[in-house]
Formats: structure tokens, sequence, C-alpha cells
């Protein structure tokens, strides 16, 4: 069960925060069409508070797409030009809903390959500053690893002269996981309000980027997530000397479980999202046929909100693992 301090927790969080990220590739679609309409009207089914988009493409001699991408809507646009050309201006942009404090542009190129950057947006959410840093590294995994290395210490820089939440040992924590670099013993930030744990949605998903922990018995906890976690379409991404790195497929929230079998680590515990109730049940019986132990059976748990359904199951290292539906039953049964 969720221990006290997790109750207190999630009874005083603050009210979501919804975001998204989109790459509109110039608003051009898979039939070689270009049509910012078809690219707005997807914007407003996602309705997060601040969506971030990558390969926007302005023409100078008609600046108005993004006034378009804003159309009847509560959005400001916020572009960031990674590239000039003699009649565009190319990169990244920013619509939020949200009161934007500040903006900063960060040059992430790298070597002689296509230039890139990150923009830099801090805004406000229920009363709590938020620094949200938008961009869309290069293609190739040196050049990455580069790039996410100079974010997380502009991060570091920024976070010396506000109290917004940012994660740049998040951003380190998760090249590291997926590139195998040496942690060098960093703490992974958690992404959090003062107020209690900042819930984010992208597409309607609760969104976290990564857990990561040791395991005494790394293949038993690697065949054991594997299993528990099927029936939310979790599998292997990466694997390497370091450890393995388990995601849904077309998600960036993963778990990254690390080769200690010196050390037998500290309590953990881990709540997954679940699109449906149906998911949370599947992951109770998988994981209980899979050697967990029981730690409360599916249901409604109303002491924390009226549609909190979830299941809990102490895993191989004593960890306790929960997923968790939010939606009220009915919703996202597809």
């Amino acid at each position: 069960m969720i221990s006290a301090d997790d109750q207190s927790l999630i009874q005083t969080r603050a009210p979501a925060l919804t975001l998204a990220s989109y790459n509109i590739h110039r608003c051009i679609g898979t039939d070689d069409r270009y049509d910012p309409g078809r690219i707005r009207d997807v914007l407003r089914e996602l309705d997060a508070d601040l969506i971030a988009l990558q390969e926007v493409e302005v023409f100078r001699d008609d600046p108005g797409l993004l006034d378009i991408l804003c159309e009847d809507s509560a959005w400001r646009p916020v572009h960031g030009v990674t590239l000039s050309r003699s009649s565009v201006d190319y990169g990244n942009a920013v619509l939020c809903r949200l009161p934007i404090d500040s903006v900063k542009r960060q040059d992430l190129s790298f070597r002689r390959r296509e230039p890139r950057g990150a923009l830099h947006i801090l805004t406000r959410h229920d009363g709590v500053p938020v620094h949200v840093a938008a961009t869309h590294f290069g293609l190739r995994p040196v050049e990455r690893r580069t790039q996410a290395e100079a974010l997380a210490d502009e991060l570091d820089a920024i976070a010396q002269g506000n109290d917004a939440p940012v994660v740049a040992n998040l951003v380190r924590s998760h090249v590291q996981a997926y590139y195998g670099v040496a942690n060098d013993g960093e703490t992974v930030a958690p992404l959090t309000y003062e107020s209690g744990p900042c819930r984010l949605r992208v597409s309607g998903e609760l969104m976290f980027d990564h857990v990561v922990f040791g395991a005494s018995d790394y293949e038993a906890s690697k065949a054991f997530f594997l299993k528990a976690l099927e029936p939310l379409g979790v599998a292997v991404v990466a694997e390497g000397p370091l450890g393995v790195e388990l995601c849904r497929p077309n998600n960036h929230s993963s778990l990254c479980i690390r080769q200690v079998p010196e050390q037998k680590p500290a309590h953990l515990h881990l709540a997954f999202t679940a699109e449906n109730r149906r998911q949370v049940d599947g992951f109770y019986s998988a994981a209980l046929g899979a050697g967990g132990k029981d730690n409360g059976a599916p249901g409604l748990r109303p002491q924390y909100h009226a549609n909190y359904y979830a299941a809990f199951v102490i895993g191989p290292d004593g960890h306790n693992i929960e997923v968790v539906c939010h939606e009220s039953e009915g919703q996202y049964q597809v």
C-alpha cells in the first residue's frame, strides 16, 4: 500500500499540468501535402497547457504560421530559430497558454552538423514557477549525448537563479542509461513541485521520464518486470553493460534496471500509469504470476481521488510496485 508520506503528497499535489511534444515536419504530412490547418486540428485535440513543436518552418514573406496554429485558442507562440535560409526560419517553437515570465534561446549546435537549439520558457502553474526546455537533438549518438550534457549544464545554471523545478540530473541520467555512460554517482532529481509531485500529461498519459534502480539479482528483476509490465505494452528498448531499459512503444518514459550484485538497493516505490482499469487488473495477475507478492489488490482508492484505481505488488528486491489508472471506468477503453 502507499505510505502515509506518499498519501499526504498525493492529497496535496498541484492540479495537473499538461504538456505535449509534436514534430510537425514543416506541416507536410505523409501525403506530401503542406497543410497547417491539419496540424492545428491535432494541436486542438491534444489541448495541452504547453506544447513543444519541432521542425517549425516559417516563411518570411508569410510569417503567419504560428498564428494559424494558435487560432481560436489561448496559446501564445514563441519561436526558437536554429537555422535561417534565404526565405525561411527553421527550428523549434512553444505554444503556451500559461503566463510566460521569460524566454531564453540556447545554441546546441554540434560541429558541422545541422544547427540545433533549445528554447527555455519560465512560466507559472498554480502559482508555482515551472521551467520548460523544448529542444530537438541531432541524429547521431555522440551528437545527442553532447547536446544533452550541454542542456543539463544550462539547467544547472538556471537552477541557481530561480526556484522553478528543473531536471538537469534527469537529463543526464537518461543519456547515461541510454548510451551506457558512467553514472559518476549523480542523483536523479525528482520532478516535483514544492506543493507535491508535478503530474505531467502528454497526450493524455501520466508522464515520468524514467526511473533507475539497482538490482541485487539482475536477471530475476529483468524477467519479473518484463512479465509484470507486458499487459501495459512494456518491452526492452536497449540493453548494455550497465543494464536494461524498458519502455512502452512510442513513449519516452522508461525504467532502467542496473546491475549491482554487490549492493542490496534501498526500498523504492514505482508507480506506472495504466490507460484503463483492465491494464491494472492485468498487471496484478501477471506480476503475481511472475513471483511478486500481493501488496494491495486492484480497486479504487477514494482517499486519493474518486477515480484512483490501483494495484500493488512487492517485487523481487522488495520494491513496492504500483500500477494506477486515473480515469473513470469506460475512458480510454480501446
